[in-house]
């Protein structure tokens, strides 16, 4: 009754994108063993919500939680900010050209300047959390 093993493969962050039985694929030195078993091995990969449902990490196989998705959203929203300040500083060059050219005030480059820095700052912060 189990003559077949089952087997696992993972993304890079350890969630389960495919579940089969040697019956059917022969595995890959990538391919995480799982158990033995019967000859079909079908999982639902996806949550209701469409985030993943298994995740093998440190030799263990598990279901998900909303937490195992926390830090990713985190990160994402990191990235998010971190793109939009960049985007805000190229926006920003041309403040730099117009003050070249004399037409802002010391005080207008000075608060320009104390902006910029205040966006570089944030960058740095996000970049180390």
């Amino acid at each position: 009754m189990n003559e077949h093993k089952h087997y696992i493969q993972v993304d890079e962050l350890g969630f389960v994108t495919k579940a089969f039985s040697d019956a059917f694929e022969q595995p890959l030195e990538t391919d995480i063993f799982i158990k033995d078993g019967g000859r079909h091995y079908n999982l639902n990969l996806l949550r209701e919500d469409g985030l993943p449902k298994y995740k093998f990490s440190d030799g263990v196989f598990t279901e998900t939680t909303d937490e195992n998705f926390i830090e990713e959203l985190s990160n994402a929203k990191k990235i998010d900010r971190q793109l939009k300040i960049i985007q805000e500083l190229k926006s920003l060059d041309y403040k730099t050209v117009k003050y070249v050219q004399g037409k802002y005030t010391e005080d207008e480059w000075n608060l320009h300047v104390e902006y910029c820095d205040s966006l570089r700052v944030e960058y740095n912060e996000l970049e180390v959390a």
